[in-house]
C-alpha cells in the first residue's frame, strides 16, 4: 500500500496546513493520524490525534490547523518532539511519504497559547515521510562576569533571543543537579532570583546549598517561564576567564565549591567534601582479625565507627553501600579497633571490592565518612579476602572466595527479557543443545517489579485477542495484570530463578490506581486495552527520585515474597546492558544513534546496585563488559538489546559454572 503527499501548503503566520494525499489504502473509516513519536528510552503513552477523511477515488484532501493537532498548553521541554503522519483504519497504519519534488524550506509557526515553543513541517531523513518538529524557542544565555567571595556568588548574565521578547517572560537563575558526572540529565532544581531587568545576580551559597551537602555537579541555567510552561537555558562561558579556585562555604569547612567549565562550555559548580582522611598508622592480622590503629584529623566530633562499604560501578563513577559498621572508642584523635575479616566482607561476592572508612558525626549530627588512608601501605591476605592499598592511597578489601565445580542439570525459571530467555532457545543462533542441560519451566516476560508486587488489575482477554499477539505473549500480559508470578513460580519449583532488570531500567509502569500498576512493555501498545489508558499516570526513570523511591519500596515487598519460595543463593542476577554498537551487513561496526543508551545503562547500574544491596547473597552472571556487540542478523531484529550469537553461548557457559559449583558442595 502507498500514501504519498501530492500537494502541501503551510502558513507559518497562523498554523494552517493543507494536504493532498494519493493513496491506494482501501478501507472504510479511513483517518489521518498525527502521532507523537516514541523515543529510544521508553514506550511511554504517546499522544495521537485523528482526523476523519473523505476519499475521492484515490485522492484525499484535508485542511487543518497546527493547534488542532498539538495541545500547546501542555508542552514540556525536550531537545525535540516529533509528530509523525499516518493513514489508518484503526488497525493498520501507513506512513505518509513526502516526495523530493515538494521539498522546500518552511518557516516556524510560534504557538499563540504557548509562545515558548515553535513548530515546523519536517521530512524525515531516512524514510522521507511527513512529520512535525516541535522545539523550544531559541534563547541564548552567557556569563558576562562572575565572582565567588566570602561564600557569596555574584555576576551578570546576558540573555538574548531572536524568537521572543525576553523582557516579557519571568526569568529565574537556577542550579540543576546532574544525575551523573557524564550524563546531562537533571534530578533536582534550586531556584535563585535574578534582579528584574538587570540580569544581575547575587546570593549566598550557604543558603542555596544549605541541605544539599553531598558531592554533586550543579549546572547553571536560566529558567524562562510563561503561564503554561518553562524552558531551561544553559549559561555558556565563551570568552570569560574563569577563576576555578575552590571555595569553602559551609560553617564547618568540610564542603567546598569549585566553578568549572563543562564539556558543553557551560558553567558548573562542583560541590564536594573537603579532602579529609583518617590515617591508619598500624595494621596487624591476628587469627583472621585486623587490629587497626590510627588518627583522625580532629577530636571534637562524636560517634566514631569503622565502616566497610561495597563499591559499585555506576556510569563512569562509583557509589557505595554500607556492609558493616562497628563503633570504636577514641582517645583524643587516636583510635584502636579490632575487627574480623568476616565481618568486613559479609555478604560480599567473589571479586567484590569494599572500601574502608572511619565514620563520625559533626556538631550538627551530620555523618561524615573519612577514607582510611594507608600510611604504611600494608597488604594482608586471608583465605577469602585481601587488604590492599587502592589507587587513591586508601585501604580497600578485595574478595577472593574459592570455588569448586561439578556437573548437574537443572530446572530454570526466568523473570526478565531476551537478555535471559534467549539463552534458552534451540535456534542455531542461540543454544540449540540447551535442553540437554536445562529445562526452562517458567518465564515471566517483560514485567517490572513495581507491577509484580502491586494489586491485581482486571484482565479481559477480549481486549488482547485482536492484537495479533501470540498466545504466549497474551499470557505474559495476563500474569503481569493478575500478579500471578509468585504463585506460578511456586508451582514450578525451579532450582534457579534468573532475573534481569532491563524492563525496570528502560521501561515505565502505568498507575491504574493508588495500589495497582502494570508494565508498559513493548507488547501492550499493540492491544485494544492500550487505547483505554488515556489519562493514566506513567511513572518512569525520567523523574529519577519518584521512580527509584517507588521501585525500592516495591523491591522490599518483592524480596519478602520471593524468599518464601526460593533461597537467595538460588537466585541469579543477569547483569546485561544496552550495546552501543552492532555489526552491519558488511561486518562493519556501526554506532547505534540512540542518545539515551548511556543514561539507560546508568539507570540499570543504579537499580542493580540497589537490588544487590537488598539481595546480597544472589548469584551473578555479569555480561556488562564482554566483547560482544549487536548483530544485524539477530532473529528478532537489530536492536541495542539484541546481541551477536556468542553472547548467549557465553551466558550459558557462565550459568554452567554456577550449577557445577553448587553440585560439588
Amino acid at each position: 500500500m502507498k500514501a504519498e503527499v501530492t500537494s502541501f501548503s503551510f502558513n507559518a503566520a497562523n498554523g494552517d496546513m493543507g494536504l493532498e494525499i494519493y493513496s491506494d489504502f482501501s478501507a472504510e473509516n479511513l483517518q489521518l493520524l498525527w502521532q507523537k513519536r516514541q523515543d529510544s528510552s521508553s514506550l511511554s503513552l504517546y499522544e495521537g490525534k485523528f482526523f476523519k477523511l473523505v476519499k475521492d477515488d484515490k485522492i484525499i484532501n484535508i485542511r487543518l490547523n497546527i493547534n488542532d493537532i498539538i495541545d500547546a498548553e501542555n508542552l514540556d521541554q525536550k531537545d525535540e518532539i516529533m509528530w509523525d503522519c499516518f493513514l489508518t483504519d484503526g488497525v493498520e497504519k501507513l506512513s505518509v511519504s513526502f516526495p523530493n519534488s515538494l521539498l522546500r524550506q518552511y518557516h516556524y509557526y510560534f504557538f499563540d497559547l504557548n509562545n515558548l515553543f515553535k513548530i515546523v513541517p519536517y521530512v524525515t531523513k531516512g524514510s522521507k515521510t511527513l512529520a512535525l518538529y516541535v522545539r523550544p524557542v531559541s534563547v541564548e544565555c552567557s556569563l558576562e562576569s562572575m565572582s565567588i567571595k566570602e561564600e557569596k556568588i555574584s555576576g551578570e548574565i546576558a540573555i538574548k533571543s531572536n524568537d521572543i521578547d525576553i523582557r516579557k517572560f519571568d526569568l529565574t537563575l537556577c542550579y540543576r543537579k546532574r544525575e551523573c558526572k557524564d550524563i546531562f540529565h537533571y534530578i533536582e532544581t534550586i531556584d535563585a532570583n535574578i534582579k528584574i531587568n538587570s540580569f544581575l545576580f547575587e546570593h549566598d551559597l550557604n543558603e542555596v546549598f544549605l541541605d544539599k551537602l553531598e558531592e554533586a555537579l550543579w549546572d547553571f541555567f536560566v529558567k524562562v517561564e510563561n503561564e503554561h510552561s518553562s524552558i531551561f537555558i544553559p549559561v555558556t562561558i565563551k570568552s570569560l576567564p574563569l577563576d576555578s579556585t575552590t571555595v569553602p562555604f559551609n560553617k564547618d569547612g568540610f564542603y567546598q565549591i569549585k566553578p568549572l567549565i563543562n564539556e558543553k562550555e557551560t558553567l558548573t559548580l562542583h560541590l564536594k567534601q573537603k579532602e579529609l582522611k583518617a590515617a591508619a598508622t598500624s595494621v596487624i592480622e591476628i587469627k583472621n582479625h585486623l587490629n587497626i590503629k590510627g588518627t583522625v584529623p580532629f577530636d571534637d566530633f562524636s560517634n566514631y565507627s569503622i565502616v566497610s562499604k561495597q563499591r559499585k560501578e555506576v556510569g563512569t563513577a562509583f557509589e557505595h553501600y554500607t556492609v558493616f559498621e562497628k563503633r570504636i572508642g577514641m582517645s583524643g584523635n587516636l583510635f584502636d579497633v579490632t575487627v574480623s575479616f568476616e565481618d568486613l566482607i559479609q555478604f560480599a561476592k567473589e571479586k567484590d571490592i569494599l572500601d574502608l572508612f572511619i565514620r563520625c558525626e559533626n556538631t550538627a549530627g551530620e555523618k561524615i565518612d573519612l577514607p582510611l588512608f594507608a600510611k604504611n601501605k600494608d597488604k594482608i591476605v586471608s583465605s577469602k579476602a585481601a587488604l590492599f592499598t587502592n589507587g587513591f592511597g586508601n585501604y580497600s578489601i578485595w574478595v577472593n572466595v574459592n570455588r569448586q565445580f561439578n556437573e548437574n542439570v537443572t530446572n530454570i525459571a526466568v523473570l526478565g527479557t531476551c537478555y535471559s530467555r534467549n539463552a534458552f532457545n534451540t535456534m542455531d543462533y542461540f543454544n540449540p543443545g540447551y535442553k540437554k542441560l536445562y529445562k526452562c519451566a517458567y518465564t515471566q516476560f517483560h514485567s517490572n517489579i513495581i507491577s509484580l508486587v502491586s494489586d491485581p488489575v482486571d484482565f479481559n482477554k477480549d481486549d488482547f485477542i485482536q492484537s495479533e499477539l501470540k498466545e504466549s505473549d497474551i499470557n505474559y500480559l495476563k500474569s503481569d495484570f493478575e500478579k500471578s508470578f509468585f504463585e506460578n513460580l511456586k508451582d514450578t519449583k525451579p532450582d534457579y530463578l534468573i532475573i534481569d532488570l532491563y524492563v525496570d531500567a528502560c521501561r515505565e509502569v502505568i498507575e491504574i490506581n493508588d495500589s495497582s500498576y502494570i508494565t508498559l512493555n513493548y507488547l501492550l501498545p499493540r492491544t485494544a486495552f492500550y487505547k483505554k489508558l488515556k489519562g493514566k499516570k506513567v511513572i518512569s526513570s525520567s523523574d529519577a527520585n519518584e521512580y527509584f523511591d517507588l521501585w525500592e519500596k516495591s523491591l522490599e515487598k518483592f524480596i519478602e515474597k520471593l524468599l518464601s519460595i526460593i533461597p537467595e543463593d538460588k537466585i541469579i542476577l543477569n547483569r546485561g546492558r544496552l550495546t552501543t554498537k552492532y555489526k552491519d551487513a558488511n561486518n562493519k561496526i556501526v554506532e547505534f544513534p540512540h542518545k539515551e543508551i548511556k543514561r539507560n545503562n546508568y539507570i540499570w547500574d543504579k537499580l542493580e546496585n540497589c537490588f544487590l544491596y537488598h539481595f546480597p547473597n544472589v548469584r551473578i552472571i555479569d555480561m556488562r563488559k564482554t566483547k560482544y556487540i549487536g548483530y544485524h542478523k539477530h532473529p528478532f531484529g537489530n536492536s541495542y538489546a539484541h546481541y551477536e550469537p556468542d553472547y548467549y553461548k557465553e551466558f550459558l557457559f557462565r550459568l554452567n559454572e554456577i550449577v557445577l559449583e553448587d553440585m560439588n558442595k
